[in-house]
């Protein structure tokens, strides 16, 4: 079932994120990403599923090698969601915090994060100056340098709270 099953390969992904390998983890979640599959007219006529639903396992041999399986059908695109957010970009949100703490490949330089909770407004700025797949060195919360990379929500609605994580 490894070999054709979705959910095994988005735990393969998790797998290399818990190692820290952000290169191979995201390299594998491109390897399963429908709309990366479906982008191109060929990619499209392989697949034959729709480029916005994950689905359920891929067949892998002829003659439907690279056909979705059991579309609308599988939980498995729920767990590679998470993978994506919550494990390959970092942010893990809970009731009272959320953590940025990113695995990504090692020549992502950076890139931004953008949320919404309860009436604040998030804007995160990952930079990755070293080049490294997982490691933070320091965050920053409106200006000021914070122990950690537990961060709790704030609580004035309409706030804009600007967030700065270095890598290393």
């Amino acid at each position: 079932n490894g070999g054709q099953y979705t959910h095994a390969a988005s735990w393969m992904i998790l797998a290399a994120v818990i190692r820290g390998q952000g290169t191979r983890a995201l390299h594998m979640f491109q390897l399963i990403n429908p709309a990366r599959i479906a982008s191109t007219p060929s990619g499209c006529e392989s697949y034959k599923g729709e480029p916005y639903v994950y689905c359920g396992d891929v067949y892998s041999t002829a003659p439907h090698q690279g056909r979705a399986g059991w579309s609308w059908y599988t939980g498995s695109s729920g767990w590679l969601y998470r993978i994506g957010v919550e494990n390959i970009l970092g942010l893990k949100r809970g009731p009272e915090t959320f953590i940025i703490d990113p695995t990504i490949p090692a020549d992502w330089r950076g890139y931004e994060l953008k949320f919404e909770h309860q009436g604040v407004s998030y804007e995160a700025e990952i930079r990755n100056p070293q080049g490294v797949e997982h490691g933070v060195v320091t965050v920053t919360v409106d200006k000021v340098i914070i122990e950690g990379n537990v961060i709790p929500y704030r609580k004035d609605s309409g706030a804009l709270v600007k967030i700065e994580v270095i890598m290393g």
